[in-house]
């Protein structure tokens, strides 16, 4: 595969499920000693970055040449959250280096320190400075030390992230123990079977959603009005939206036609996707990991398609396939009974349940990106024709692409 520069960002995620902060990884021919200039002014500086984060602070991986290094200084301490790798010898120029990095407003984080008793002892002048702890769940999960170290840091108000977490059994037994923060994927996957009985607004809502993809794109809107005659609720849902105080319409709107004629298409599959993830009225939308990680995969799945020469409709029905790949974990449950209850295009159906064809290849290769495994996405990769760099720029064009909940 080619070896250029390819970002993946990682979430953290709160003890309520809730968006916190992202790790940036870089993947590709990177030496933070070699090549500092190139990742300060073309990566860490690039306001692309910035977007990538949304309102959320950004970890980054720093190695000992880093941290001594003018570099950080070029860096916004309101952004980043220095990460201290374990390799990092901590001598008395890590020590200042950090404590100049503290002063400056940047938050530090400590990254899966093993805490014997020299190690205890050469980062003990650096504790004051610390606001973050990692933890590697699955070397401590089984260990009778994880709770007690979980409890040291909190002793010095240390905010604990335990990474590396693969299921939601991991996030719970994290929770358990007193973990703050939880990274890792692991919100996305679904562990139970149970069959489920969506609401009748959601169901309209993904119904609605496929008939605007695929072959539907073009249809007037008189096709559409009929569709959500089918979903009374839905429809109130629609006309209280828009008659409110965000629009501020100065004339109230009456019927789904006119509805639909001010909302447009574009908005009108957003809306209809922040209704359909709208299921747990603790976590806000625009925290939601599922929801922006949707939105990301609809985005990255569309912009491929292109790449791909794809037919309007296809890429129309591969970005439905990136709104609604998180369903199966949203209401905990598999796609198979998801699918009992909407309707949807077969090719989507057989990506999603089997991983089959073209579309099957897609969620593959974002599966593994996310789980920070670009090697694994190479057979996929060289088997629909792309590139890395194609890959690459779609997944900062995905990554870019803010979250506009309408």
């Amino acid at each position: 595969m080619n070896s250029e520069l390819c970002i993946t960002r990682q979430p953290i995620i709160n003890n309520k499920k809730e968006l916190f902060a992202y790790e940036f990884l870089f993947k590709g021919n990177i030496d933070y000693n070699m090549n500092t200039k190139y990742l300060i002014d073309n990566i860490l500086n690039n306001p692309g970055l910035e977007k990538m984060k949304g309102k959320t602070q950004a970890f980054f991986k720093c190695d000992y040449d880093f941290l001594l290094s003018e570099a950080p200084n070029k860096l916004n301490p309101e952004m980043f959250v220095m990460e201290i790798l374990p390799t990092v010898l901590v001598d008395n120029k890590a020590v200042q280096a950090v404590k100049e990095l503290y002063e400056k407003g940047f938050k530090i984080a400590l990254d899966d320190f093993d805490l014997n008793k020299e190690n205890s002892a050469l980062i003990s002048p650096i504790i004051p400075c610390l606001s973050f702890c990692k933890l590697e769940y699955q070397k401590l999960k089984e260990s009778e030390i994880y709770s007690k170290l979980v409890d040291i840091f909190h002793k010095y108000k240390i905010q604990v992230i335990s990474e590396g977490l693969e299921t939601m059994s991991d996030f719970k037994h994290s929770n358990k123990v007193g973990s703050d923060l939880h990274q890792g994927f692991f919100f996305a996957k679904s562990e139970t079977k149970t069959t489920i009985k969506m609401k009748i607004d959601t169901m309209g809502a993904l119904h609605v959603l496929n008939r605007i993809s695929g072959n539907y794109l073009d249809q007037d809107l008189g096709v559409l009005e009929q569709e959500f005659k089918k979903y009374p609720d839905l429809t109130v849902n629609l006309l209280k939206y828009l008659n409110s105080a965000h629009f501020g319409m100065r004339t109230e709107i009456k019927n789904i036609k006119h509805a639909l004629t001010m909302l447009g298409i574009t908005k009108l599959k957003r809306w209809l996707l922040v209704l359909a993830y709208d299921t747990n009225k603790e976590i806000s939308l625009d925290r939601s990991p599922l929801l922006i990680n949707a939105m990301m995969r609809a985005s990255f799945f569309g912009g491929v398609a292109k790449r791909l020469k794809w037919s309007t409709d296809r890429a129309e029905k591969a970005y439905l396939m990136g709104l609604i790949s998180h369903l199966d974990a949203l209401y905990e449950t598999s796609f198979e009974n998801i699918l009992e209850q909407i309707s949807l295009d077969p090719e989507i159906s057989k990506a999603l349940l089997d991983g089959e064809g073209a579309m099957g290849l897609l969620l593959n290769i974002i599966s593994v990106i996310e789980h920070g495994d670009m090697e694994s996405a190479a057979d996929s990769i060289n088997y629909l024709n792309l590139t890395q760099k194609d890959i690459n720029e779609c997944l900062m064009d995905a990554y870019t692409s803010s979250l506009s909940v309408v």
